[in-house]
């Protein structure tokens, strides 16, 4: 393991006590309700200002308060080791480490969100999320503005920290983009259980991995429905979701490629540059979970359309499942149709037997670049991996991937085992 990697792990675990120091929530004392200015710890350092008296008549009883801030950091180090067809992979090093900055201000009746991750992402600097958000407008719902993800696919659109694999899947990473400059309109029923977004995006900053081809115009959206929410414990929760995205490119080329499923390692598939003006991709989702297992798939399409040929048309396809050992459930988010991370119902904590929340988890990724003349690689990679979470802030994850590649830029056989230490406060 290089010197990065150790530097990373050695932070994490000096940080890793604050994530499981007791919250420090308001006392809700009439002394406390009253100050002006509050400050507390809860995922992160939070700053509350409440309205003055002049103001509060002025703008009115939408809110006490006139600002809330939360400050919080992602800090993510990786080792990993390689062996097979494994020319150009990397022993691991510092994957994330940025500061966050969420939270909301009233200056009306109707609060301004805003949200900011600046750091670095892959040894480079990052500002790869960064965005206003006019919540709950009539008619439209959330209207969101700046460097934000696109409406495609769960596995791309899920935190990296609820994600159950270090990584996205194969195809998920070689089809979709991670965040680009654009607006976004999202919105849901009223009971929660139909959610729908859509957006116009160009390109923006970005250093996450993902489908990164240079375009002025995109246009993407997403489609879920719970069709059951596991109310009743006899009955599972069940997530029907599609997603589609058309690009534009004004130079002409396309490229699609990933490495496996790592962040150090190889990058197996790349189609190289494909004479195209547009490409379109299109998305199916599925997850059911009920107690401490999961089950989450998609299936995934591309079409480029080539300029002065019929085009190439690139599929794939993932598979995981998950079971809490110590059968907690993954909690789902019904505003946004995701999954969202394990909390531990018995975090770690010094003095005690509390042994965290152990989950192990199964992938299964396949991936076809391979068309007429575009020999991208077609392939597959197994995962079986195990995560620990030992406080709802910090988890380890381990896990040894087997992927097969042939018809591609290098064709054979990887083996990878890696481990990461993450945290996020």
């Amino acid at each position: 393991m290089g010197r990065r990697p150790v530097v990373g792990c050695l932070l994490v675990i000096g940080t890793a006590l604050l994530a499981s120091t007791p919250t420090l929530a308001d006392t809700n004392s009439d002394e406390t309700s009253e100050r002006p200015v509050r400050w507390y710890v809860d995922r992160g350092l939070n700053v509350e200002v409440r309205r003055l008296g002049l103001l509060e008549q002025v703008a009115g009883p939408a809110s006490e308060l006139l600002l809330h801030v939360q400050v919080g950091f992602r800090l993510s180090a990786d080792t990993a080791g390689f062996a097979g067809d494994d020319e150009g992979s990397e022993d691991g090093g510092l994957r994330r480490a940025y500061i966050r900055v969420a939270g909301e201000v009233w200056p009306w009746r109707r609060p301004l969100k805003f949200y900011l991750e600046i750091g670095v992402i892959n040894g480079e600097f990052s500002l790869d999320t960064s965005y206003l958000t006019f919540p709950d407008l009539p008619w439209v719902g959330d209207l969101k503005i700046g460097q934000l993800d696109l409406p495609m696919s769960m596995d791309s659109l899920s935190s990296s920290f609820a994600r159950p694999f270090m990584e996205k899947s194969l195809p998920v990473e070689a089809l979709v983009p991670s965040s680009k400059g654009g607006v976004l309109l999202a919105n849901r029923t009223a009971n929660r259980d139909v959610t729908w977004a859509v957006g116009w995006f160009a390109d923006g900053t970005n250093t996450e991995a993902g489908e990164n081809n240079s375009s002025p115009t995109r246009v993407a959206g997403r489609l879920t429905w719970l069709a059951s929410a596991g109310e009743d414990r006899r009955l599972p929760l069940v997530h029907l979701g599609a997603f589609a995205s058309y690009m534009y490119s004004s130079d002409r080329e396309i490229t699609y490629d990933t490495r496996a499923e790592s962040q150090w390692a190889p990058k197996l598939f790349d189609t190289g540059t494909i004479d195209g003006s547009g490409a379109i991709v299109l998305g199916n989702e599925m997850a059911a979970a009920q107690g401490p297992w999961s089950v989450q798939g998609e299936v995934l399409v591309a079409e480029v359309q080539g300029r002065n040929s019929a085009g190439s048309d690139f599929s794939g396809a993932y598979v995981l499942g998950t079971w809490s050992l110590t059968g907690e459930s993954r909690p789902y988010d019904r505003a946004n149709g995701l999954f969202s991370a394990i909390t531990p119902a018995r975090p770690v904590v010094f003095g005690t037997g509390n042994i965290g929340a152990w989950e192990a988890v199964l992938r299964l990724s396949y991936l076809d670049l391979v068309d007429g003349a575009v020999r991208g690689g077609r392939g597959v990679e197994l995962m079986p991996g195990v995560n620990w979470y030992l406080t709802r802030n910090l988890r380890l994850q381990a896990c040894y991937g087997y992927t097969h590649v042939d018809d591609g830029p290098q064709n054979g056989n990887l083996h990878l085992v890696q481990a990461r230490i993450d945290l996020a406060l």
